[in-house]
């Protein structure tokens, strides 16, 4: 099973505006370190962006 890492209060704000994607947690996890399973997401549309 594939572990993908992120804040519960990022992933709550992203799950609500519906910006969440395998492809984006993908993405965040190689800027930064984070905690999720990546399945979690696959049916939720859209694109993810994180704020630096």
């Amino acid at each position: 099973m594939e572990r993908i890492s992120i804040t519960t209060t990022v992933r709550a704000e992203l799950v609500e505006a519906g910006a969440l994607t395998c492809a984006g947690l993908r993405q965040a996890q190689a800027e930064r370190s984070w905690l999720v399973r990546a399945e979690e997401f696959d049916a939720i549309k859209g694109p993810i962006q994180f704020n630096a």
